[in-house]
Formats: C-alpha cells, sequence, structure tokens
C-alpha cells in the first residue's frame, strides 16, 4: 500500500484540505465551542486540517505545496473571512500555513537531521512527524497572527500562540491516527480479498 502512495495526485491535498477544513468548521468547531466558549473560534485545540498538511508534505513533499496553498487560501477566504472582501489576510495566511512545513523541513535537513526521510525506504516516527507539527504550528501560528492584524487593523495578542501550536499538534495527531487506522482497514480489507 505504501509503494503506490507516491503516484498521489498532486491536486488532492488541497481538495482533502478543504474537506477537512469543512468538516472541522461545521462539526468539530461547534462542538468546541459549545465546550469551550467563544475562545475556540479562532484558536480550535484540535485543528484537524493541519494533520492533513502535514501528511501532504510527508507524502508529496514540494508537489503539495500548490494545491495546499489553493486550498487553504480557499478555506481563508470562504469559510474564514466571506463578505470581509479582506483577500490580502487569506493570502498572507495562506502561503504562511502552507510554507510553515518545508521551512521546518529544509531548517531540519540544513541541521543533517532528516525527519522526513523517504517514507517508501523506512517510514518516520510519529514523534518526530509530530515534533514537525510543533514547530510548523509556531510559524503558522505567527503568520496567522499577521494575517488576521492585516484584516482587523487591530494585532491580535501573542498569547493565542500556544493555542494555535496546541491546536496544530493535537489536530496533526489526531488525523495521523485516523490515517493509520484507515490505511490498516484498506490493508486488511485487500488480504482478506486476496484470501481464496
Amino acid at each position: 500500500m505504501m509503494k503506490k502512495l507516491h503516484l498521489l495526485p498532486y491536486w488532492l491535498p488541497g481538495v482533502l484540505y478543504l474537506c477537512v477544513f469543512a468538516l472541522h468548521t461545521w462539526i468539530v468547531l461547534p462542538l468546541e465551542i459549545a465546550i469551550r466558549g467563544p475562545a475556540a473560534g479562532y484558536a480550535s485545540l484540535m485543528f484537524l486540517p493541519a494533520g492533513v498538511k502535514l501528511l501532504s508534505y510527508y507524502l508529496c513533499r514540494e508537489k503539495s505545496l500548490v494545491s495546499l496553498f489553493i486550498g487553504i487560501f480557499v478555506a481563508h477566504a470562504w469559510l474564514y473571512q466571506s463578505g470581509t472582501g479582506a483577500i490580502e489576510g487569506a493570502l498572507i495566511g495562506a502561503a504562511v500555513s502552507a510554507l510553515s512545513l518545508p521551512i521546518i523541513y529544509h531548517a531540519a535537513r540544513s541541521l543533517g537531521l532528516d525527519v522526513f526521510r523517504d517514507y517508501r525506504i523506512q517510514p518516520a516516527h510519529w514523534l518526530h512527524l509530530l515534533i514537525v507539527a510543533l514547530m510548523a504550528a509556531l510559524i503558522n501560528g505567527v503568520g496567522l497572527i499577521a494575517s488576521w492584524w492585516i484584516i482587523d487593523g487591530q494585532p491580535m495578542q501573542l498569547s493565542a500562540l500556544p493555542n494555535f501550536a496546541l491546536g496544530d499538534t493535537l489536530g496533526a495527531f489526531v488525523f495521523l491516527l485516523l490515517a493509520m487506522f484507515a490505511f490498516r482497514w484498506t490493508r486488511a480489507i485487500k488480504r482478506m480479498r486476496i484470501k481464496p
């Protein structure tokens, strides 16, 4: 199963990001707002689309960036900022969000750490992926705070940064867990079909 993943169409990450973002916005976020209050509306503690970004970049590297950028931009412009006319904030947020993983990946590689080694040879340890997700979440959080400053004209407090980091990291963990179960389930179904 893992050998066929490199054939993943490079447009798919953006579409998957939009689908998971919509699922998060319409199902997870209302539940979180009911539990945590309005603070969850701007910094979710389980942002599942962060897992889509992590898995897409891990599997496809730079080939996923255009699709991810478009998916993130549409999600920000359509679902977050519909009717505000502030496209600049959505562009900055999408660019920072899409580029945060490559920045961390290349910084780690320059230090001699290959945290995203070739998954076809030896898969990365899940803890390494989550550490990368946390570091990228910090960059992403600063970028989102800057993009909202452009939209609203008022700087958002940097105190939201830990919530962004926790939300992206926990969301990536939950998404990776769901993806692992989905991959195992599809492998089990294929094995059942092969048996006589």
